[in-house]
């Protein structure tokens, strides 16, 4: 994004103190109410879609954190079973293939919830094998349970991800209504004011990373000196 909200916001508000200051001579040539009113629409509109915006990728962070921990407790689980399936046939290539031993673990959702679901019909397959071999009837239900969870926090992270560039979108567009507003009236300053460099200098955009200039500190008074007795 090549601009920050809290520059245009910031740039926004001082724009409207400023309009506030020159309202009755902004009506006097011309400027209407409904103008005023349009840009603390597009103001408000901009601070309210943001913190929606906030809020949305908030979420996604969040979604994306549980999509993470599904992937890692989905590996472990497929480690688990071909440690046991290794623990029961050995060497057995033919056996150690079914399980999928040898092949690089997918972190990719679409491929490890495939991985998942074969194991576990495989698990069912040779379930007296691996329960002789370090699984038990909890591991098997596990299986299943990192299946679901994997499929749905990704489902979850997904629609989090739709919402979140949605209200990105919504929030840009909200911005560069706003940033049209202050062009126009900037641009009317400048013919309502032509000539007043004081009051075009009020009307001016806030360079980027400077802010408003901050208030001089006030001119310390000396406290007064105690008389000294004569002696």
């Amino acid at each position: 994004m090549p601009y920050s909200i809290g520059q245009v916001t910031e740039d926004g508000d001082n724009l409207q103190l400023t309009m506030q200051n020159h309202r009755a001579e902004m009506i006097a040539k011309g400027f209407k109410e409904a103008r005023f009113q349009s840009f603390d629409d597009s103001l408000n509109a901009v601070v309210r879609k943001n913190s929606t915006q906030k809020a949305a990728h908030s979420t996604l962070l969040q979604s994306t954190s549980d999509q993470n921990d599904a992937i890692d407790e989905g590996v472990k689980m497929v480690t688990k079973i071909q440690d046991a399936a290794k623990s029961a046939f050995g060497k057995n290539r033919t056996k150690l293939n079914e399980f999928k031993i040898g092949a690089k673990k997918p972190y990719v959702v679409s491929r490890l919830a495939a991985l998942l679901d074969y194991l576990a019909g495989v698990c069912t397959k040779y379930h007296d094998e691996l329960i002789e071999n370090g699984l038990t009837e909890d591991d098997f239900t596990a299986i299943t349970a990192a299946y679901t969870n994997l499929v749905s926090t990704d489902a979850v992270q997904e629609h989090s991800k739709k919402l979140r560039n949605v209200a990105t979108e919504t929030r840009d567009d909200a911005v560069a209504a706003l940033q049209e507003e202050m062009f126009k009236v900037r641009s009317f300053a400048k013919a309502a004011f032509a000539g007043n460099k004081a009051v075009l200098e009020e009307f001016k955009p806030i360079k980027k990373g400077k802010g408003r200039a901050a208030a001089k500190p006030p001119v310390p008074v000396p406290e007064p000196q105690a008389a000294t007795q004569p002696k």
